[in-house]
């Protein structure tokens, strides 16, 4: 009778580490083939593809790690189909600008507008360091990077030729210790050089000394300045520059709004969509910047009584056209029904502000002169000397939060009308809003009250 073996579920590894394990051919893997095991070294499952068979049986490969089985086999899997598609190179002849468009592409659920910025922040680090294979970056040549990109004009946006601001530096660095992160998950360098970077605090988010908020009297002025030149016939996007102050709306929003969001009965406005820049024109997109964009919103009776009679207006111009409407139902379009490009909003706040300068209209032999009674109503309002500052359609926003706040709006109900992720956001940006009524509140509850009181 054979004696049975002592330990028969005796594994692979155990057998190989006491000599017991019998020679035997193994089938070589493949190129671009992979595995994945865990390591108890480092308490981490790690993966390994096959890059390339060189002569002799030695194998070029790529590998990475990861907390869970699952997330090495999807990083494997991203691994493989690169290296099908001949996206994927040798860790040694991997440049910085190449593991940054392989991180970019990776990225999940983000949109085009965020990858584009996200671009644009890298590529300030890749004209300097992109040519450089990213197993020669060493954390001093990133260092004198980061310092020098504090120095350096930025390209584009509002500060177009003026210093890097430290907000665009931080996420300039922010991106590239992803990027480094990234060629470490893969096994193409085993430690960051970006460890040993420092970044600087970008400052909290706050209305920038270039962004304005209309005050009463000039908020007054805004309304019965586009209030006039609405009805007069020759300021068609007045309801949308008063439908963004009203409601603290982005341009993008305004200008994505159907009239099947907008329902009267309930005096509300869903904010479901947007109109977007592209190549050429503009589009409608479904993607909002947050997904705490996505909101409805309660309308002031000024807000709808304007909506009804500028739905009324536009009904009347499309059958007057007598020629094809777009159907997409957009509140605010074109004379055809088309997509608004949002630069129009920017045109027709400029053109507004304009025409708050005392003596605008008053030129003779111009067409306003076909508006004898417009020159009249216009004296009557620059008759203060009230002038509208030069602002952006962001200000409108920046108005609405601010005069909200003032009012004694809460906090959380202002924030969520704006579409933020937190309170937070809010408070950050309209703090100083905040202080000013925290000082006009003080209560000195030992102070003798007023006896007319």
């Amino acid at each position: 009778m054979t004696k049975k073996a002592k330990h028969p579920a005796r594994n692979d590894a155990a057998a190989v580490l006491d000599g017991t394990e019998k020679q035997r051919k193994t089938k070589g893997r493949g190129n671009g083939s992979g595995t994945v095991w865990f390591d108890k070294g480092s308490g981490k499952y790690k993966w390994q593809i096959t890059l390339q068979t060189l002569f002799g049986g030695r194998r070029k490969t790529l590998n990475g790690r990861s907390r869970t089985k699952t997330g090495a086999e999807k990083a494997m899997r991203s691994a493989i189909v690169a290296h099908g598609e001949g996206e994927l190179q040798a860790p040694e002849s991997i440049t910085v600008a190449q593991q940054a468009e392989l991180w970019l592409n990776r990225l999940p659920k983000v949109k085009p507008r965020t990858l584009t910025l996200y671009r644009q922040e890298l590529d300030y680090a890749l004209a300097v360091i992109g040519e450089q294979r990213i197993q020669k970056v060493s954390t001093a040549t990133l260092k004198e990077l980061v310092a020098a990109l504090s120095r350096q004009e930025m390209v584009g946006g509002l500060g177009r030729g003026k210093a890097m601001s430290p907000r665009t530096h931080s996420k300039v660095v922010i991106r590239l210790r992803a990027v480094f992160d990234e060629a470490v998950s893969d096994g193409t360098i085993k430690v960051s050089p970006m460890n040993g970077v420092k970044r600087e605090r970008a400052p909290k988010p706050g209305i920038r000394p270039e962004d304005r908020v209309l005050e009463e009297p000039q908020l007054a002025l805004f309304q019965a300045l586009g209030t006039l030149l609405w009805q007069t016939g020759i300021f068609r996007l007045w309801p949308a520059l008063f439908a963004a102050v009203s409601l603290g709306l982005r341009r993008g929003e305004v200008l994505g709004l159907t009239w099947t969001n907008v329902n009267f009965k309930k005096g509300v406005v869903q904010i479901r969509q947007q109109v977007i820049r592209i190549p050429g024109g503009a589009k409608v997109s479904g993607m909002l910047k947050t997904d705490n964009a996505r909101r409805n919103i309660r309308m002031p009776l000024s807000l709808v009584t304007l909506l009804q009679d500028h739905q009324t207006q536009q009904r009347a111009e499309r059958s007057a056209l007598g020629l094809p409407w777009a159907t997409n139902g957009l509140v605010f379009a074109t004379e055809r029904g088309h997509v608004v490009h949002p630069d129009n909003i920017n045109r027709a706040l400029t053109r507004l502000t304009d025409w708050s300068r005392k003596g605008a209209g008053t030129v003779p032999g111009h067409w306003w002169d076909c508006y004898p009674e417009l020159g009249a109503a216009l004296q009557v309002l620059h008759a203060d000397g009230t002038a509208l500052p030069k602002i952006a359609p962001h200000d409108l926003r920046h108005t609405y939060a601010t005069l909200a706040l003032r009012r004694g709006v809460p906090l959380a109900v202002v924030s969520k009308r704006l579409g933020h992720g937190s309170v937070s956001i809010t408070n950050d940006i309209y703090r100083h809003v905040l202080d000013s009524e925290d000082k006009a509140h003080v209560i000195d509850l030992f102070a003798l009250p007023d006896p007319q009181d």
